[in-house]
């Protein structure tokens, strides 16, 4: 386990970065910076405290992989069901208790 707690603001300036895995850390909340990495291909938070996700709209156009397993998020992130190019969602061991129906028209997901 790592103890990063936040995700600094200069993240947005890595505009390559096609991988962020922040999993086993100590996050309580995601840097709303995080949605302008238009290059971010694998969003991977899995094991924090965040409770809530940010409204990254459908600025990540490019994840293919997200994971927030084991996070305390109970509602699904709406932005979600937005990104076209999404193949694998993991968001086992959360909160979450329904899904949105919106989440049906994440055509390309492959694996839950």
């Amino acid at each position: 386990c790592n103890q990063i707690s936040t995700i600094p603001d200069w993240i947005s300036n890595l505009s390559s970065l096609e991988t962020l895995n922040c999993g086993n850390n100590k996050l309580l909340n995601l840097n709303q910076s995080i949605g302008s990495l238009n290059s971010l291909r694998y969003l991977i938070i899995y094991n924090n405290n965040i409770d809530l996700f940010p409204d990254f709209s459908s600025n990540l156009s490019s994840l293919e992989h997200i994971s927030f397993s084991f996070t305390n998020i109970h509602l699904f992130p709406d932005f979600i069901s937005n990104i076209s190019s999404l193949v694998h969602i993991n968001f086992s061991y959360t909160n979450i208790t329904t899904l949105p129906d919106s989440f049906g028209d994440i055509i390309s997901l492959e694996t839950i």
